[in-house]
C-alpha cells in the first residue's frame, strides 16, 4: 500500500496482481512524509499532519490492507480528496499464481506438499483456507464505488499510463507510457488455468475471485 501525500493518491495492493511492480513504479512520486507499506505484518502509521490538534495514527496498516479497513482508519479529508486505485486480475489466473507462489515457499513443504493445482482446488483446504492471493478480490476492494480507478494486470502498461496521467495532471500523450518492469508476467497463467480446470473447478475458483470484473 502507498499513501502519497505529496501527490495525493492511495494505492491498494491487491495480492497477486503485479502490485509489487506497481509500487516500485509509484515510488518515484513519493518523498519524505509519504507512506510506503511493503511488509505483511501490522504497523502503525503516524500521518504528517494533525487532526483536532493531535497526530493522526493509522493502526495495523499492512502491505495488503483492504479498502474498507483503510476507509475506517483514514481521516475523511484524505479519503474524500485523494485519488484511490488498485489492480485486479483474472481470478483463475490469480488463483493459479497464488498456488504456485505458496508451493515454492514454506507452505509448499508442509500443507501444500501433497497437492497439485487441481487437487488443491478440490480440497477442504482451498474452501476454508486464507492463502494470500487465492480469494477475495471483490471483498478486498469493497466498497468498489469508493475507488476512482481499477486497473487490470492484463492491461498493466496501458492502465499505468492512465494512473500516471491522473497523478501528474497531464494529458495521456504527455506521460511516460513505457512498460512496467515486472519480474515474471507469466502470461500463460490464464491459458493454463482455463485449459486444466473442469467446470466444477472453475465454479469453485470463481466463488473465491472477483469474476464480476470479467463480465
Amino acid at each position: 500500500m502507498i499513501l502519497c501525500h505529496s501527490h495525493k493518491f492511495i494505492f491498494f495492493h491487491n495480492p497477486k496482481t503485479a502490485g509489487t511492480a506497481v509500487m516500485k513504479t509509484l515510488e518515484e512520486y513519493c518523498s519524505d512524509g509519504d507512506v510506503i507499506v511493503d511488509h505483511t505484518y501490522n504497523d502503525h502509521i503516524t500521518l504528517p499532519f494533525e487532526v483536532d490538534g493531535k497526530p493522526w495514527v493509522v493502526p495495523n496498516a499492512r502491505k495488503h490492507s483492504p479498502v474498507h479497513i483503510m476507509k475506517k482508519r483514514l481521516p475523511p479529508q484524505i479519503w474524500d480528496s485523494y485519488f484511490k486505485f488498485a489492480f485486479v486480475r483474472n481470478p483463475y489466473a490469480r488463483t493459479l499464481s497464488a498456488f504456485n507462489f505458496h508451493k515454492r515457499g514454506r507452505e509448499g513443504k508442509t500443507r501444500l506438499a501433497e497437492h497439485d493445482f487441481q487437487s488443491w482446488l478440490r480440497s477442504e483446504m482451498f474452501q476454508s483456507d486464507n492463502i494470500v492471493g487465492a480469494r477475495g478480490q471483490a471483498k478486498f476492494l469493497s466498497p468498489v464505488a469508493d475507488l476512482d480507478f481499477i486497473g487490470h494486470q492484463e492491461t498493466l502498461d496501458a492502465d499505468m499510463a492512465v494512473i500516471r496521467s491522473r497523478i501528474e495532471g497531464k494529458p495521456l500523450d504527455q506521460v511516460d507510457t513505457g512498460p512496467v518492469e515486472v519480474v515474471n508476467r507469466r502470461a500463460n497463467h490464464t491459458a493454463a488455468a482455463w485449459t486444466t480446470l473442469s467446470a466444477e473447478d472453475k465454479e469453485s475458483t470463481a466463488k473465491c475471485g472477483a469474476v464480476e470484473f470479467w463480465d
